[in-house]
């Protein structure tokens, strides 16, 4: 039993050795940044947007309404954290860089305003008009990608046959 944890605390130690010496000395690209051209640290901004006001509106609510509401909740941050990995696979997959504003942080900011100034709005409602909002914005995301690698590959979506070649303007 002590040998199997042991070994596990070293290859644990190992593994966090490894990620420290990478965070510290950078990636493998120019300049120690990452092959994308990006820096080593960066994904984790997108991601603690979605964990900290997580974190801040559930432990400073003041009903029990994300209690009494956990679905719904963890559903409206599913849908924030859900854009925030698509974004980053998608700047990752292209090499292009990754803006850290999206317009669906929108949600959780409204909701972490709404608890700063004492709930001028339902909190019930609130969450529910959050999640169609975030849930919207991760379709129409998803849409946009989704037409441009169909566009960029000249298929169809959901579609059996081939697409008609392009046809050439000329001015």
């Amino acid at each position: 039993r002590h040998v199997v944890l042991g070994s596990s605390l070293i290859g644990t130690g190992y593994q966090i050795f490894g990620y420290v010496n990478v965070i510290i000395h950078g990636g493998v690209g120019k300049n120690g940044s990452t092959i994308a051209g990006t820096s080593v640290i960066f994904p984790l901004f997108p991601l603690l947007m979605v964990v900290v006001p997580f974190c801040m509106i559930y432990s400073k609510a003041e009903t029990s309404v994300y209690d009494d509401h956990i679905t719904l909740f963890m559903l409206c941050f599913g849908a924030v954290g859900a854009k925030a990995t698509n974004r980053l696979v998608i700047a990752h997959m292209s090499k292009s860089e990754l803006r850290l504003w999206d317009w669906i942080y929108l949600g959780p900011l409204s909701l972490m305003l709404n608890q700063y100034y004492n709930t001028v709005v339902d909190e019930l409602i609130l969450l529910r008009i959050v999640t169609i909002y975030c849930y919207a914005s991760l379709l129409v995301y998803c849409t946009v990608v989704c037409r441009q690698f169909c566009e960029y590959f000249n298929i169809y979506c959901f579609t059996l046959g081939a697409r008609s070649p392009p046809t050439k303007k000329t001015t």
